[in-house]
């Protein structure tokens, strides 16, 4: 049994895009793996290509390595968690993603939508729910479409929502979505759901009690993001000293991932006056050293990436295993001869194929392109047609 987390980003990704103002997105995405991981425990293996800690890790890194994991542990599933985004703010609800030809990940797609239903009776849907992910269209997801094991994209709410946004933000939201991330995992093995050491049968959810925030921020408003190394924050009330010993609570960036406030007032140097949910109004030092940052929220957060092109390798051209593709040293021309040109072998049929994104073309070798190996960094790879090599821009 294995059970494959994805957070869906990295700290980094907000700013400037991956979250809005009130909270970056991968401190949602964060806290549901984190919370599923804490209630399974170590009954369930589970794969994580992408830690809490470390910077953005490439998705093709990251499904290069699920699918390895799946080679290993054939009975794997995955689940890849976010929070959604729209133009229209009246948008909200709970939708999963599945690979549209895939009736593994249809059902686990399935249990998901059923689960949180049973979790949140009285939450909307986006849709029905479900959502087939289809080649040329913008459900095309690479979460969905590249894993070879049953596989799931999940969207919690809409952070353009300011119903939603609430939610995404509360602790209990995010500790009862990752209870029913757990609870799919169990189901779908067979096995009892187990959470703080006993077993735990299914009761009607209760009323859920979301943490108040302010509005979001005018357009203009200057932005605090505290970073989620940090585990301890001190919050002043605004009529004594900024100064140890003053503090009326303590925030913990760390176990959001990150927190993002609002600045109401500059009261002195290095010092900012934030509206909390849970303690009110406050002061906080946000000088050098403490690794805070500053954003200005002057035009929406969430823009459309731009398209990337990628290349996949199959694990079979000409009915012949691809077990030997190589990558060739950047300073060397792209040919075997001499074995010196050649960095690394990739093995493509190891891992059910392989994508990379394409970095560049070669100025002198037509069908050579530059791409990124996790393992031994950039290099060349010949991409003829008669290797079988496929193209895609997203």
């Amino acid at each position: 049994m294995l059970d494959i987390r994805d957070r869906g980003h990295g700290p980094n990704t907000y700013p400037p895009s991956k979250g809005v103002p009130q909270m970056p997105e991968f401190s949602f995405n964060n806290a549901v793996v984190s919370y599923a991981a804490q209630i399974l425990g170590n009954k369930i293996k589970g794969e994580e290509a992408q830690s809490a800690t470390a910077l953005d890790v490439p998705l093709v890194t990251r499904t290069n390595r699920y699918n390895a994991a799946f080679r290993a542990a054939k009975d794997a599933i995955g689940s890849s968690h976010h929070a959604n985004w729209n133009d229209n703010p009246s948008v909200r609800g709970f939708g999963v993603f599945y690979w549209h030809n895939n009736p593994k990940s249809k059902r686990l797609a399935e249990m998901y939508l059923a689960e949180y239903k049973r979790e949140f009776p009285d939450l909307p849907i986006w849709g029905t729910g479900l959502f087939a992910s289809m080649p040329g269209s913008w459900t095309n997801f690479h979460m969905t479409r590249v894993p070879n094991y049953p596989a799931v994209l999940v969207e919690w709410g809409f952070m353009s929502s300011p119903q939603d946004l609430r939610l995404l933000m509360s602790d209990d939201y995010r500790r009862r979505c990752g209870k029913v991330a757990a609870k799919v995992t169990c189901a779908w093995y067979g096995i009892p759901f187990v959470e703080g050491g006993k077993v735990v049968p299914i009761k009607p959810a209760q009323t859920i009690q979301p943490v108040v925030d302010k509005a979001p921020p005018a357009v203009g408003q200057e932005v605090v993001h505290l970073p989620p190394a940090a585990s301890s924050w001190r919050l002043y009330p605004t009529n004594k000293a900024p100064v140890k010993g003053n503090e009326m609570a303590f925030l913990n960036p760390a176990k959001f991932g990150g927190l993002s406030y609002t600045i109401i007032a500059r009261p002195q140097a290095n010092v900012v006056t934030i509206q909390t949910s849970q303690f009110g109004k406050g002061n906080i030092f946000v000088g050098p050293g403490t690794g805070a940052t500053f954003s200005s929220n002057q035009t929406s957060p969430a823009k459309p990436l731009p398209k990337k092109r990628f290349v996949k390798l199959p694990a079979r051209s000409g009915g012949v295993n691809n077990t030997s593709w190589a990558l060739y040293h950047l300073n060397k021309p792209p040919r075997r001869s001499p074995a010196s040109n050649i960095k690394l072998e990739l093995n493509p049929h190891k891992f059910g194929g392989l994508e990379y994104e394409v970095l560049g073309n070669h100025s002198d070798f037509v069908n050579v392109v530059k791409i990124k190996s996790a393992q031994a960094g950039e290099g060349w790879i010949y991409v003829g047609k008669e290797t079988g090599a496929k193209f895609e821009t997203r």
